[in-house]
């Protein structure tokens, strides 16, 4: 399924058989619903891994950050929400500052960052 907002500015692409959101160019705010939406149905499938695909992003709102770290709050381990970024983005430094306790090991367990 292909998603593009009314300027054509992100571009999102989900993969239930691979249990896969991508997320193109400037991710903003603007797909926060969209995004929470793909991620929450991914989560109801029950699959121990859900993948967000940020290789192809150049730019990550912090709303958005807050909704991957709400949806990993959801997972039970050993479910994960596991997010491959450039490493351009900063995401493990903005997660930090951004959550009250990003190191704890509860969220640790079910959110991953892996930056390139």
């Amino acid at each position: 399924m292909d998603a593009t907002s009314r300027t054509d500015s992100v571009p999102v692409k989900v993969d239930p058989d691979t249990s896969t959101v991508w997320l193109y160019g400037q991710a903003t705010g603007a797909r926060k619903a969209l995004v929470t939406q793909h991620l929450a149905a991914l989560l109801s499938e029950g699959r121990d891994d859900i993948t967000v695909d940020l290789t192809g992003a150049t730019g990550l709102s912090n709303a958005l950050l807050d909704v991957f770290a709400a949806i990993a709050c959801l997972m039970e381990p050993p479910r994960r929400l596991i997010v491959h970024a450039p490493a351009s983005l900063g995401i493990a430094q903005r997660l930090s500052a951004r959550l009250p306790k990003p190191d704890s090991p509860s969220l640790a367990l079910r959110l991953t960052v892996l930056e390139r």
